[in-house]
């Protein structure tokens, strides 16, 4: 039996003869069962899409060095004026600001010991379990 031919008995069609016998009559051939294809909105004149931008890039020095740039939120009103060292909590300037310590580095007994030795565990296992099914 050819391919796309069904053993429908007498009078039957293999698909391409079908699809054949329907166009030449005027019919629109079966539709395959594929999504629908999404339908254009407004086929009036379509303008060109701006692009998105961000927002703008502060250059001034003075405006760099006195205020905290980038940090208002809102659409109205301006940066906050950062204040002098003074004004700020101690523990702000003892902040990690380079990468996570080693566990060598960490005190066994602390929080953060803790914390880095269960992340590192998951890395490990993640690394061992990597393309493996259930």
């Amino acid at each position: 039996m050819a391919a796309g031919t069904r053993a429908l008995g007498r009078g039957a069609f293999s698909r391409p003869s079908l699809l054949l016998l329907l166009l030449l009559r005027g019919d629109p051939p079966p539709a395959r069962g594929y999504a629908k294809k999404a339908a254009v909105k407004g086929k009036g004149k379509v303008g060109v899409k701006e692009a998105l931008q961000g927002p703008e890039v502060c250059k001034d020095p003075v405006i760099l060095t006195t205020h905290a740039v980038g940090v208002n939120i809102y659409k109205q009103g301006t940066d906050p004026k950062l204040l002098p060292d003074t004004e700020y909590p101690e523990w702000l300037f003892s902040l990690n600001l380079g990468p996570p310590k080693n566990l060598d580095e960490l005190d066994p007994e602390s929080r953060e010991y803790l914390k880095r030795l269960r992340k590192e565990h998951m890395w490990q296992h993640n690394k061992e379990h990597r393309g493996k099914k259930f």
